[in-house]
């Protein structure tokens, strides 16, 4: 004889929503849920970036990190309070809607998707801004099947009183899926005009090209792991296999946690960008530097021995130069793109809003 379907409600143990709280008060559920993981971190996160923010960075790029810290610090109060009232013992029986589950969506769009923007300003400060208007579309496309997801998830929540059942959470896999997209094609792009730009220019020491080599770049591509990841697992478990030994339904939650605080990450990175800026214009300032600037054709190099503090000393000789090359025009367009690299890292619209010294290459055409 077959089990009869349980009907879900906020205090079964698969709605992950009542189950074992049953609170005194809704003031003694407030403070019960400062365990929950997520709740605290999105807490933590918003103290240290706010910190950041008004110690540190100022510009797009931290005002972004700022009001997605925010915006995830909302949408978490309003989950968590909701929960401390609905959860109370007088209110057991109470299996009405939950309007504030959706509400607090607005704000989870708001915090999860400012990962692909906070992308689309390194694009920015990397390359002209022309050549980034294509992905600036795509990303801004992407938003709105994420927006229609997120709002598809606050609907259920909302009339259904509860916060999770196999529907909700396909739901969050689609979305984190087309988030993942978005993050991708970012990463691509930016990978690509950093080994694009490496191939033209060399400058020793290059501490922008070297930094998103190595600290941006682990960033990007632990950011794209985990949400690809949580996509596919929120799907796997409630499609494919709900019943696996090691990837269980709770399989999601240490990908999920490690998102909850990506905002953070962003933020510390950008710090370490501006120290490390910093660092490197008080003990770089003086040094002298040897631009090798590869331009169209065999042997085309010019050598460019850049000394001084304010690096207007400038000279340079063609080595092997056919009679079809402007060594010129060609090193002109090269020195403007490095300029405008490290004038775009250093300006207020850059990632860090870093204040570098006004020490960049000029050359009279």
């Amino acid at each position: 004889m077959e089990k009869p379907l349980e009907v879900l409600t906020k205090n079964s143990r698969i709605t992950g929503t009542c189950f074992g709280k049953d609170f005194p008060t809704m003031i003694d559920g407030i403070y019960i849920q400062f365990k929950d993981t997520f709740f605290f971190s999105y807490i933590i996160q918003f103290i240290l970036v706010l910190l950041l923010f008004s110690n540190v960075g100022s510009g797009p790029y931290w005002k972004i990190l700022f009001y997605a810290s925010l915006s995830g610090l909302i949408g978490s109060l309003f989950e968590n309070i909701t929960l401390a009232y609905i959860c109370q013992e007088s209110q057991r029986e109470n299996h009405g809607k939950v309007v504030p589950f959706l509400l607090s969506e607005i704000f989870w769009v708001i915090t999860e998707y400012s990962i692909p923007y906070l992308n689309l300003i390194k694009m920015k400060t990397l390359s002209r801004e022309d050549s980034s208007k294509r992905i600036k579309y795509i990303i801004y496309f992407l938003s709105v099947p994420f927006v229609v997801m997120r709002i598809c998830i606050g609907c259920s929540r909302m009339i259904k009183g509860y916060l999770d059942d196999q529907t909700i959470e396909v739901f969050h896999g689609i979305a984190f899926g087309i988030m993942a997209i978005s993050e991708v094609v970012c990463s691509i792009y930016i990978l690509h005009f950093i080994a694009k730009y490496n191939k033209r220019v060399t400058l020793n020491p290059s501490f922008f090209v070297k930094y998103f080599q190595h600290s941006s770049y682990n960033i990007l591509i632990a950011v794209d792991i985990v949400s690809i990841l949580l996509s596919l697992l929120y799907i796997y478990v409630n499609l494919v296999n709900s019943n696996g030994i090691i990837l269980t339904r709770a399989s999601v939650i240490p990908f999920h946690s490690f998102k909850s605080v990506f905002i953070l990450i962003l933020a510390i990175d950008a710090c370490l960008f501006k120290y490390g800026a910093n660092v490197g214009s008080s003990i770089n300032g003086t040094s002298e530097y040897n631009l090798t600037v590869k331009g169209a054709g065999t042997n085309n190099t010019f050598d460019i021995s850049i000394k001084s503090n304010n690096y207007k000393n400038l000279s340079y000789s063609s080595l092997d130069s056919p009679s079809n090359l402007h060594p010129s025009s060609t090193l002109n367009n090269i020195l403007y793109e490095n300029k405008n690299l490290t004038h775009s890292l250093s300006s207020s619209n850059s990632i860090s809003d870093m204040k570098y010294p006004n020490k960049y290459i000029n050359i009279n055409s």
